[in-house]
């Protein structure tokens, strides 16, 4: 159950009581299946494609699955794991000076 509660009358910002700890059966939804995994903190997600970490809700984790970051991460993965490497994109573009490649073997 999420608590929120206001402060000040004036303020828009929701302050949230209860966070959300990440859960392991979100790894098992096929279309999360390959790059979730959880943080160490416990409380947010791991994205291995784009090596980002996203808050411990559905929603977010939903939305970080139709960014432009990760959809051109899983581009440049989907590529790579045909020759059998794979990747770590730390800035989001392929091809990056901060893209890593692994085998493997």
């Amino acid at each position: 159950m999420l608590k929120v509660f206001k402060q000040d009358p004036d303020d828009k910002k929701v302050k949230r009581l209860y966070h959300q700890r990440y859960r392991a059966e979100w790894e098992k939804i096929p279309a999360f299946s390959a790059w979730l995994r959880s943080s160490n903190d416990g409380y947010s997600a791991h994205c291995i494609i784009c090596d980002a970490n996203v808050l411990a809700r559905l929603a977010s984790i939903k939305q970080h699955l139709i960014t432009r970051k990760h959809q051109e991460s899983s581009k440049c993965n989907a590529i790579l794991s045909q020759v059998g490497l794979s990747i770590s994109i730390r800035n989001g573009r392929c091809g990056s000076k901060n893209m890593w490649l692994t085998s493997f073997y």
